[in-house]
This record gives C-alpha cells, sequence and structure tokens, in this order.
C-alpha cells in the first residue's frame, strides 16, 4: 500500500509581458539494477527456482524515488520562461 505526504514551499518567478512560464519540479530517482530470483511451490519445467532476465545479469531495472525524511520526494524546483 502506498504512501502519502504533503509539502508547502512558496516560490516567485518574473513573467516578461508576451511570455508564459511556470515552475517545474524534477523529482530525483535511484537506479538499481540486477535480476529477479522467483521461488515455486512446484517445480516448473525441472526447476523451483527460476532467474529473470538471467543470473548474473543486469536485465532488470528498477526506478525508486529518492525521499526526504518528512516522507516528501527529494528533487529540484526550477522556473521556465517561454514566448508565447
Amino acid at each position: 500500500m502506498g504512501r502519502t505526504a504533503s509539502a508547502t514551499t512558496t516560490l516567485s518567478g518574473y513573467i516578461k509581458e508576451g511570455e508564459a512560464g511556470g515552475y517545474f519540479f524534477a523529482p530525483y530517482w535511484r537506479t538499481s539494477q540486477g535480476w529477479i530470483e522467483a521461488h515455486y511451490g512446484k517445480r516448473k519445467h525441472g526447476h523451483y527456482f527460476w532467474y529473470y532476465s538471467g543470473k548474473g545479469s543486469t536485465g532488470v531495472q528498477i526506478n525508486t524515488p529518492v525521499m526526504n525524511s518528512d516522507g516528501t520526494m527529494k528533487g529540484k524546483w526550477y522556473w521556465a520562461n517561454c514566448k508565447c
């Protein structure tokens, strides 16, 4: 089951006439890679243990958000302007 957290931040930016702008949040992610070891209660094609995508491989990749101690996501806020 997931966890929910809320945070409040006050930011200010400057928008010139004829432009649009806004803040964007770029979260930090931790990337892990390796393989998955599956244990079956009954033999599957002669084996109890299967390795996806192969034992010792780096074929499975998982991205996990980096969290602050208060439960909010760690990342960077940045401002961007563009001409309308």
